[in-house]
C-alpha cells in the first residue's frame, strides 16, 4: 500500500504540476497578449502624442500669426482712428468754410439787390437824361436853324450894303 499510495500521490502531484504548468502557460500567454495590447496602445498613444505635438506646434504658429495679425489690425485701427480724427477736423473746417461762404453769398445777394436797385435808379436817370438830351438837341437844332436863317438874312443885307456902298463910292 505504500507504493500505490506513493504512485497515486505522484500522479496527483504530476496532475497538479501539469495544471500548474498549464496555468503558468496560460498566464504567460495572457501576459503576452496584455503586453502586446499594451505595446500597441503605447505605440498608438505615442503616435497620437506625436500628432498632437505637431498639431500643437501648428496651433502655436497659428496663434503667433493671429497675434501678429491682431497687432497689425490694432495698428490699422489706430491709423484709421487718426484718419477719422483728421477727417472730422477737415469736415469741421469745411463746415466753417461753408458757413463763411453762405455768409459771403448772403452779402453778395444783398449787394446784388442794392446794385439792382441802383441800376434801376440809374436807368431812370438815363431815361430822364435822354429825354432832356432829345429836348436839348431839338432846341439846339431849332436855334441853329433860326440862326442859319438870320445869318443868311444878315449876309444878304451885308451884301446889299456892300454893293450899295461900292456903287456909291465908285
Amino acid at each position: 500500500m505504500g507504493m500505490e499510495r506513493f504512485e497515486v500521490l505522484l500522479e496527483d502531484i504530476n496532475r497538479k504540476m501539469d495544471l500548474l504548468v498549464e496555468g503558468h502557460q496560460m498566464l504567460n500567454q495572457k501576459i503576452d497578449r496584455v503586453e502586446a495590447n499594451l505595446t500597441r496602445q503605447i505605440q498608438e498613444n505615442a503616435a497620437r502624442i506625436d500628432r498632437n505635438a505637431v498639431a500643437i506646434a501648428r496651433n502655436r504658429e497659428a496663434i503667433e500669426e493671429n497675434r501678429r495679425a491682431i497687432e497689425r489690425n490694432r495698428e490699422a485701427i489706430e491709423r484709421n482712428r487718426e484718419a477719422i480724427e483728421r477727417n472730422r477736423e477737415a469736415i469741421e473746417e469745411n463746415r466753417r468754410a461753408i458757413e463763411r461762404n453762405r455768409e459771403a453769398i448772403e452779402r453778395n445777394r444783398e449787394a446784388i439787390e442794392r446794385n439792382s436797385e441802383a441800376i434801376e435808379r440809374n436807368s431812370e436817370r438815363i431815361e430822364a437824361l435822354e429825354r432832356r438830351f432829345s429836348r436839348f438837341e431839338r432846341e439846339v437844332g431849332e436855334k441853329v436853324d433860326t440862326m442859319t436863317v438870320e445869318l443868311a438874312s444878315h449876309c444878304a443885307d451885308t451884301s446889299l450894303h456892300a454893293s450899295a456902298s461900292a456903287a456909291g463910292l465908285g
